[in-house]
């Protein structure tokens, strides 16, 4: 490919996206101002030319004037814009990897869109981890899952006063990772630890020092992580199993039911102002917490051992309230 074919390609894609072209006239342009010279018949050819290596360059004539564009660019700028906010809102990723990650994103649209999409994103405010160690831990554990193998890591905790320390005075837990989950904005990974008597999920990125043990990783047959995925809530489901809760619900909560547990649950009317939702989940204190958020406009109506836990952990939760 000539210097001019290259330089063409470059200028399409710095300057030319979905809905921004460019005239026959500002590639003129920019080839006089590149050494290139200020043949238009050059243009047409170029482009037919570009063309045939496969780039896809769409085009539009408005009055006398022909405009084109790369038609066929990886992502759209609102595409780009919905990544950059994924990477800030995920509490996975560090504000100092956030911000690397949604400059390389950034650096995907077109010159003059750049400074727009980072600009408005906000990540200072928000909250994130400060584990430099996440991208990394990330690619370990994948690795190990691909090779069968176990991982070694250490977790860390924080005191009372905030200094974070690893867990245990540093002890090196070996466990097999079935699979990386997301939820919630944060990585897990869930494991089997010979430890403990039931499946384990790891957050990442309170993880440290992570690698490949040498050891063959134990299997788990039974487990499907989008299954589990679908009835495990925040992660956290101390090795319980999930079941079927039914909720009764004011009409106005719908809303909030399809958006935690999509559209495909079962339903009922229960009277003129509610309803009656039958969710699978783990009835862990964190589904609980997503219950209690909703004040007295959601009800776990059963099974009767669910709802006497969660009241049970209403008196407790009142009961310390009313002590301190």
């Amino acid at each position: 490919m000539s210097d001019r074919l290259l330089f063409l390609e470059r200028f399409l894609a710095e300057n030319t996206d979905e809905e921004t072209f460019v005239s026959t006239g500002e590639i003129v342009a920019a080839y006089e101002q590149n050494g290139f010279g200020n043949n238009r018949n050059n243009v047409k050819a170029d482009l037919n030319r570009l063309r045939e290596t496969g780039i896809k360059i769409g085009e539009k004539q408005e009055k006398n004037t022909k405009y084109y564009h790369i038609a066929d660019r990886p992502f759209s700028t609102a595409e780009l814009r919905m990544l950059i906010d994924i990477v800030s809102s995920s509490q996975a990723i560090s504000k100092e990897k956030s911000d690397q990650l949604n400059q390389k994103l950034a650096g995907l649209a077109i010159a003059k869109k750049r400074s727009s999409l980072t600009a408005r994103v906000f990540t200072a405010d928000r909250i994130k981890t400060d584990s430099p160690e996440v991208f990394s831990a990330i690619d370990c554990i994948g690795k190990a899952i691909d090779a069968g193998k176990q991982i070694c890591l250490q977790y860390i905790n924080y005191l009372p006063d905030k200094r974070m320390v690893l867990r245990h005075n540093g002890q090196v837990y070996k466990v097999s990772p079935l699979a990386m989950l997301w939820n919630d904005g944060r990585y897990y990974a869930r494991s089997i630890d010979p430890e403990k008597p039931d499946r384990v999920n790891y957050r990442i990125d309170r993880m440290r020092n992570v690698t490949i043990a040498d050891e063959a990783a134990e299997k788990d047959p039974d487990y499907n992580p989008s299954e589990y995925a679908k009835v495990a809530h925040l992660m956290f489901d101390g090795g319980m199993k999930a079941e079927e809760i039914t909720l009764l619900a004011e009409n106005r909560r719908m809303i909030n039911i399809i958006d935690k547990f999509g559209d495909k649950i079962e339903t009922s009317i229960a009277d003129d102002d509610h309803f009656r939702a039958i969710v699978h989940v783990i009835p862990s204190d964190t589904f609980f917490s997503w219950v209690f958020q909703f004040g007295d406009s959601i009800a776990i109506e059963g099974p009767k051992e669910v709802k006497e836990a969660y009241e049970a952990l209403l008196r407790r939760t009142l009961k310390r309230q009313e002590e301190s």
